[in-house]
């Protein structure tokens, strides 16, 4: 393929990264320059269990099995070779094609069942992978695929594919992060409090919308030059003293687990709760920020309907509403037996629930998860 038909290629996928329609088009683009190679972007898990995979130019009935019965190693000769890829890089990442070909012998290809029930109904016949990221939990890798017909993958083929990977693995990455940041602005514009992202130097970097509501009201706390700032002086000599400490522990370089204070408002209506907490990640991360130790400032105005506790977890965790009572029992400092009888169930059903809430929040103590509610949603009130 010549150089500036890469170079086209390479500008399609970079720019498709923000448009669902522009990355469906570049793996058109991709599948054209490799003779109608189908494509399949697959996740691989590191530590046992499923892979599972996304297709351009697969039927979805195919796709559904190769997700589903066929979603084994003993199936699938190509989830075998991505698991002996990253065993021979040490789990780093080369971006080297492999023809599978070259390492599988043909009649392992054409006896398994992923060819027979899903790669030879679709017109697959010859496959070629590269792992596009590598973690200790899992890989994502693409394939490709195309018929006998069509003939095996040539040296510049894939060399092609060598060429484009990084820039594949680029565009997935940013993909990712775009949808984590705008789920996670629609989970923080859902909620009652203002939310507000600031770096050391304690310069905004993401507001929600009630932060922003706020910030526009000028009513105790606004913006002076890019910061946060108090009215009163004392009060915010306080602000920036907590921000600046909720920063540098997310950095790892303090101690501080964030601090509280009022802020007066020159309307005399009441004031504002305003805690202040180290913002690790992922949460600047949820809201499209990185680079920056971050402190985050949550703001509660008493003059404002508060939207309940458990409905709040409910939407940023996906919990329901029994998972999500009893995190807040848990939060609140209650054991699991005290938790299980507030909330008038049994003990069993209790640790059930608590299985749940740790696997859709990512953590494995209740000590974590009292830390993650924190960090994610400040105080959190049940009235």
């Amino acid at each position: 393929m010549a150089n500036h038909h890469v170079f086209e290629l390479i500008h399609t996928i970079s720019s498709a990264v923000t448009s669902p329609d522009g990355w469906s088009g570049a793996l058109a683009r991709l599948s054209d320059a490799t003779r109608g190679s189908v494509v399949l972007i697959g996740t691989t898990p590191r530590t046992g269990g499923r892979f599972h995979l996304s297709a351009h130019g697969v039927d979805p009935s195919a796709l559904g099995l190769i997700n589903g019965p066929l979603a084994t190693a003993e199936a699938n000769p190509v989830f075998s070779t991505v698991s002996r890829l990253l065993r021979e890089s040490g789990g780093g990442i080369q971006f080297k094609p492999v023809v599978l070909s070259s390492v599988v012998p043909e009649k392992v290809l054409l006896e398994s069942s992923l060819f027979a029930e899903a790669l030879r109904p679709c017109g697959v016949r010859h496959p070629m992978t590269v792992v596009l990221e590598a973690s200790s939990e899992r890989a994502i890798s693409l394939t490709l695929g195309r018929g006998a017909a069509a003939g095996d993958f040539r040296t510049e083929e894939v060399e092609l594919l060598a060429q484009v990977a990084p820039h594949l693995h680029c565009a997935l990455t940013v993909q990712r992060e775009l949808a984590l940041a705008r789920a996670g602005s629609m989970v923080l514009d859902s909620m009652d409090r203002g939310v507000i992202l600031l770096n050391s130097e304690g310069r905004i970097c993401f507001t929600n919308r009630e932060g922003d509501r706020i910030l526009a009201a000028r009513d105790g706390l606004g913006v002076a030059q890019g910061h946060l700032h108090a009215s009163r002086a004392d009060e915010n000599s306080r602000l920036r003293l907590l921000v600046r400490e909720a920063a540098l522990s997310a950095q790892g370089q303090a101690p501080s687990s964030g601090g509280s204070l009022s802020v007066s408002r020159p309307s005399f209506a009441a004031s504002y709760a305003v805690r202040v907490i180290p913002a690790a990640e992922p949460m600047p991360l949820a809201c499209g920020v990185r680079g920056d130790p971050m402190a985050a400032v949550h703001i509660q105005d008493p003059e404002r309907r508060s939207i309940p506790a458990a409905e709040s977890l409910k939407a940023l965790y996906h919990l329901t509403g029994a998972e999500a009572e009893l995190a807040i029992r848990l939060y609140q400092g209650a054991t699991l037996a005290e938790a299980a009888e507030q909330l008038g169930i049994s003990i069993n059903t209790a640790k059930s629930h608590l299985k749940m809430v740790f696997e859709k929040i990512g953590v494995s103590r209740q000590a974590h998860l009292v830390r993650e509610l924190a960090a994610s949603l400040g105080d959190i009130r049940t009235s």
